[in-house]
């Protein structure tokens, strides 16, 4: 007769006849001490280390900062903003300025501007992209200020240092700025440069966290068990931050702990012996939860966990597959949620920046179309409306996709949002030809109204443009699942490869080549506010089918009204 033992005894007969205990002791204990003391040693070489490099930072700034006091108060300068309209003596300042640029390594541009940040002169010489890091609002606002710093961490992260000019005869009288633009990675030339060993990453951020430099692999290093080391920068208000892996840090300690473990091998090899029958059975199941976790980590969620022996491990095994598909569901719910929450901010900011430019612009080719004789003329005005409307059309749904519509839940009956959408589609259905065939069990389904008409019209529009003109058909099905209402729609259109499906609700995705990319973001974020679910299954070349899940439903056979 088989004994199948509990996971309890297992331990007990393992512990007793391996006799790992004094094992783990000993490696515990030694790996302790040793840690204590290389962490108290290493802690406090580092933070001396930070402190030097902090320095070294302050030292560059300081040297910055007198140059540019300095030239402030050349008179070269200073008869500049009252001489630049003499054109000699102009190219006389310019080409000091060059040869000052020249020989300091520090500063990109240098440029003096007046008070209402209209430019003087600039080396180099070139004007492009002169306001790249200042505007002539902001020149006007900080020419108040007898020195400001600025922080331009866009792109490629400059440090912008503006002085107040003053007269050369009178010291009290502004007469215009000095701007140096210095590239940040020239201020943290050292500590760029600074080699200080493998897989150690370096980062500097400002006080509101914002990166101004970081190593190339600090991303890895910093998803791996690390020890931060933190630094101020004074003055520029900057945080210095050294991550040492464990690995790196803990060498000597983990050397120590092997030999630990080899000499307690050798003194439980006997026990060992006889426990060796029972620890195969026993470490089989454990190996593969273990690979299986492993598996997880490494993000393959599809992965299972098969045993055939072990009932609390069996039991253990089962709960991670389910914690697995869990985690699976609930990652790609934030990855999309983290993606429409950044990308709605940047959509919103451009989309009021472009929306009134745009009625203007329109507005004006109007007029042209209406008072020109000439017949190109208002073709050629025909097509910049279009052109016009078509991003207008963008820009709208960049509105709604960064700040969609308050929700207003209510009873919605099914049956007449879906007959009012395709009403909503019908011309298009009837330019290509498509068969609709629609067979719903009508209820009412709890979300707002309008939102649950915006879902459909977006999908069916997207069905609309899969499918070939005249093969073209479209399946509404609607019906009672359980205790939930699930509504399929289908196409028998292009359908989509497995490996773009994922990402159809990503803002900026399209398979359309005249496609924003909006639609469906739109639409996740309007299911996600009604709490519907979805279910999406699609082969290339065999067309779509798109599940709306509602589980907030009231069934017309049981409603008043």
């Amino acid at each position: 007769m088989r004994i199948n033992l509990s996971l309890k005894w297992k331990l007990i007969i393992f512990y007793f006849f391996l006799g790992m205990l004094p094992l783990i002791l000993i490696s515990f204990y030694s790996s302790y001490i040793a840690s204590k003391s290389i962490n108290r040693i290493t802690e406090k070489q580092i933070n001396e280390l930070i402190v030097g490099i902090s320095n070294q930072i302050v030292s560059t700034y300081d040297k910055m900062k007198g140059d540019i006091f300095q030239m402030a108060d050349n008179p070269m300068i200073q008869l500049s903003f009252l001489q630049f309209k003499y054109g000699q003596r102009m190219n006389m300042v310019r080409d000091k300025l060059a040869l000052y640029r020249s020989n300091n390594k520090f500063y990109e541009r240098i440029t003096l501007f007046t008070g209402d940040g209209e430019p003087v002169l600039t080396v180099p010489s070139t004007y492009k992209n002169l306001y790249e890091h200042v505007d002539k609002l902001f020149l006007r606002e900080v020419f108040n200020y007898d020195f400001y710093l600025k922080e331009d961490l866009v792109g490629d992260k400059f440090l912008v240092m503006i002085k107040r000019v003053y007269d050369f005869e009178d010291n009290t009288l502004p007469v215009g700025l000095l701007v140096f633009e210095v590239p940040a990675n020239k201020v943290l030339a050292y500590f760029i440069n600074l080699d200080l060993g493998y897989k150690v990453s370096k980062v500097v951020e400002n006080t509101d966290g914002k990166i101004i430099y970081k190593t190339a692999d600090t991303n890895e290093i910093v998803g791996s068990k690390v020890k931060i080391y933190k630094g101020e920068v004074p003055f520029l208000n900057w945080v210095i931050k050294l991550g040492i892996p464990e690995n790196v840090l803990f060498n000597d300690v983990y050397e120590l702990r092997n030999k630990s473990l080899i000499f307690s091998i050798i003194v439980s090899f006997v026990a060992f012996i006889v426990a060796l029958y029972f620890v195969q059975r026993f470490l089989k199941p454990i190996k593969e939860i273990i690979y299986g976790t492993e598996k997880f980590s490494h993000g393959d969620f599809d992965y299972e966990i098969k045993l055939k022996s072990g009932k609390e491990l069996k039991i253990l095994a089962e709960a991670i597959n389910k914690m697995a598909k869990r985690l699976q569901k609930r990652q790609n719910e934030l990855i999309q949620a983290n993606k429409l929450a950044s990308l709605g901010l940047l959509a919103a900011g451009i989309a009021h920046e472009v929306k009134n430019p745009l009625a203007g612009i329109r507005a004006t080719i109007q007029l042209i179309y209406k008072r020109s004789n000439d017949t190109n003329v208002k073709n050629m005005a025909e097509n910049v409306i279009s052109e016009i409307d078509r991003l207008n059309k963008i820009v709208v749904d960049l509105l709604q996709f960064s700040k969609p519509d308050e929700i207003h839940k209510e009873r919605c009956l099914l049956d007449e949002i879906i007959e009012k959408s395709i009403n909503l589609v019908r011309k298009k259905m009837d330019e290509k030809r498509i068969t609709i065939l629609k067979s719903v069990e009508n209820c009412y389904v709890i979300a707002d109204c309008d939102h649950l008409l915006h879902i459909i019209i977006n999908i069916l529009l997207n069905a609309i443009s899969a499918v070939e003109d005249e093969k073209g058909e479209i399946k509404i099905i609607g019906r009672v699942s359980g205790s939930k209402y699930i509504l399929e729609i289908c196409d028998n259109g292009i359908g989509i490869s497995e490996d773009k499906i994922e990402h159809i609700f990503d803002p900026f995705f399209s398979l359309k080549e005249d496609g924003t990319g909006l639609g469906l973001s739109i639409v996740y974020t309007l299911m996600q506010k009604n709490g519907i679910k979805y279910e999406i299954k699609s082969k290339k070349g065999e067309g779509t089918v798109l599940k709306l899940i509602f589980e907030d439903f009231i069934n017309e056979k049981h409603s008043d009204s």
